[in-house]
């Protein structure tokens, strides 16, 4: 009998370790889940950090030309009166030093009999456009702009404008940082560096200068990275490479966004540069925190086990002496045999007491174990005792449910960014089974799609992103008082159509104009701001559209239309 107590008590210990042990499991693959969705969230930011930076760029260097086109443009009437030209356009020159406070580059005229000393092509100058670039002696880049004068459609002269490339980058990209260390750049077409917030980067060949310079750089990922910039690709890349600048030189990961811009003649690439471990620093310290609790747990349930066990082996020493008393002492007095086992009989009810009340107080920290509990009993139906033991600690489980809920609620699926036709009934059918299991057992998820295979062309993930973030606001409206989320999904004419009604509260008419604005929420410190205006930049991505008419008190409606599908009878 003892022998079989301690089994089973050993058990019930290979139990909880096994519990305790999938949950750490199920935890590292969560975190690991999160941070790569992250990641390629922050990437795909720094992409658009990157092609925004090219248009500012390209839209400066246009500004420059219209600048040009418009101060040195000579009127006819001025061509009559017989006017020097190049004394005119000397006072010009003039003028603007003496008085432009922006930065306007160096100004000169020259004379059409001086165009081939400057190397200006004087079959091909029509109009104004962007010359060569050249290095400097004071490691920096010059960009010519070449500004024709004619007179009557002879070509006269030529206004020669040169821009430090350092100066262009202070009122350019020098103005954008992506976080602490964050930062852009410039390379042309050869992978020179043309503008970097570190000078003695300048001039550098981005590939063999550096791997010379600094061997210990990543020379597979850099090798990488610099092939798809200069092959005229946007898109991001995750490489080892160093803070240049700073006094100690330490190698750090960067997550890095490029795309192509075009100047004039000129191809380069803009790369937009942030740090890896802003990213993941956060989530690190979450995990580590994580498995402290997850350790601490483990040694609340082993002390409690073995708080549990001492208690039973007393309490069976207790009656083996209780038993053992009344055999030798029979015949004793009958009222003091009584009194006795009066007396151990109430020992032993307040011992149980104790012990109740203390497992149900330990219970209250075990409750983690709810969610596994289910799987052991599948797992060990044919074990009679098992079962029994199991049905014992099943109602221990309750707050880490909810513990475990509280971690499920940072999980995006990330993906990689391929885009195909794939079947989005079926996506949406997932999607839909993992919310059920997530929302509050207050809140019904009605199932009304048309069981018809739709395809859509786009990614999986940004449309699994849509409509997490469309259901979420819909539960979310209704979590305390709950309802019934509907979900209908069906094709008219030739577009695809995805309705999500619920009855919650609704939205409030101040709110209605405002709810796509990015950073905007009605839901305080709870929320970002960010889920509709997502919901809307990846619906343009795959060609949808959304509309949505709420009523307070009543409930919302959200109707998103795709047009570019195709269906089974397609």
């Amino acid at each position: 009998m003892l022998e079989k107590r301690k089994f089973r008590y050993k058990s019930i210990i290979w139990i909880y370790g096994i519990v305790i042990l999938t949950i750490m499991i199920v935890i590292w693959m969560i975190y690991i889940n999160q941070r790569n969705t992250l990641i390629a969230l922050r990437s795909d930011e720094m992409i658009s950090i990157a092609k925004i930076s090219a248009n500012n760029l390209k839209t400066y260097f246009d500004e420059k030309i219209d600048y040009l086109n418009g101060v040195f443009q000579i009127d006819d009437d001025l061509l009559e009166q017989g006017i020097d030209i190049e004394d005119y356009i000397g006072n010009k020159i003039l003028y603007i030093n003496e008085n432009n406070s922006d930065y306007e580059g160096k100004l000169s005229y020259i004379p059409y009999e001086l165009f081939d000393k400057y190397n200006i092509n004087k079959d091909e100058l029509k109009e104004c456009e962007i010359g060569p670039v050249v290095f400097t002696k004071e490691n920096n880049y010059v960009i010519q702009i070449i500004k024709p004068i004619f007179s009557k459609y002879k070509i006269q002269g030529a206004v020669l404008v040169e821009y430090l490339l350092d100066e262009v980058y202070k009122e350019t990209l020098g103005e954008i940082q992506v976080g602490e260390y964050g930062y852009c750049t410039l390379k042309d077409r050869s992978g020179a560096i043309l503008m970097h917030g570190d000078k003695k980067q300048i001039g550098l060949d981005s590939l063999k200068d550096r791997q010379e310079k600094y061997p210990q750089l990543d020379p597979a990922g850099i090798d990488r990275l610099v092939t798809n910039q200069l092959s005229g690709k946007t898109g991001s890349d995750i490489v080892k490479s160093y803070w240049w600048g700073e006094d100690e030189i330490k190698q750090v990961k960067k997550i890095i966004g490029y795309a192509p811009v075009d100047i004039g003649e000129h191809r380069w690439v803009i790369s937009a540069i942030t740090s890896y471990d802003e990213i993941a620093r956060p989530l690190d310290k979450i995990f580590y925190f994580i498995i402290g609790l997850g350790v601490i747990l483990l040694v609340l349930i082993v002390s409690f086990i073995v708080f549990i066990i001492k208690m039973k082996n007393q309490q069976e020493k207790i009656i083996l002496e209780l038993k053992y008393s009344e055999e030798i002492n029979k015949t004793t007095n009958m009222l003091r045999k009584h009194e006795e086992k009066l007396s151990k009989i109430n020992s032993i009810h307040t011992l149980g007491m104790m012990a109740s009340t203390i497992a149900h107080e330990f219970k209250n920290l075990l409750t983690p174990i709810f969610i596994y509990n289910e799987l052991l009993m599948n797992s060990l139906k044919d074990n009679n005792e098992a079962i029994d033991d199991l049905k014992e600690i099943k109602l221990a489980a309750d707050n880490c449910l909810e513990l475990s809920k509280n971690i499920l609620m940072y999980s995006k699926e990330g993906g990689e960014e391929t885009t195909e036709w794939f079947n989005s009934t079926e996506e949406i059918k997932k999607i839909l089974n993992i919310l059920k299991t997530i929302v509050p057992p207050n809140i019904q998820i009605d199932n009304l799609i048309l069981d018809k295979s739709i395809y859509i062309y786009g990614n999986r993930r940004e449309l699994k992103q849509i409509i997490l973030n469309i259901c979420t606001n819909a539960y979310q409206a209704m979590e305390s008082s709950g309802g019934v989320i509907q979900v209908k999904y069906y094709l008219e004419d030739n577009k695809a159509i995805l309705i999500v009604n619920d009855n919650g509260e609704g939205i409030e008419d101040e709110a209605k104009n405002k709810i796509f604005e990015p950073l905007y929420t009605s839901k305080g410190n709870n929320g970002n701001g960010l889920g509709l205006s997502i919901v809307v930049e990846l619906l343009k991505k795959i060609n949808g559209t959304i509309q949505i008419e709420s009523t307070r008190g009543l409930g919302t409606t959200v109707k998103i239309e795709f047009y570019n599908i195709e269906s089974d009878n397609s």
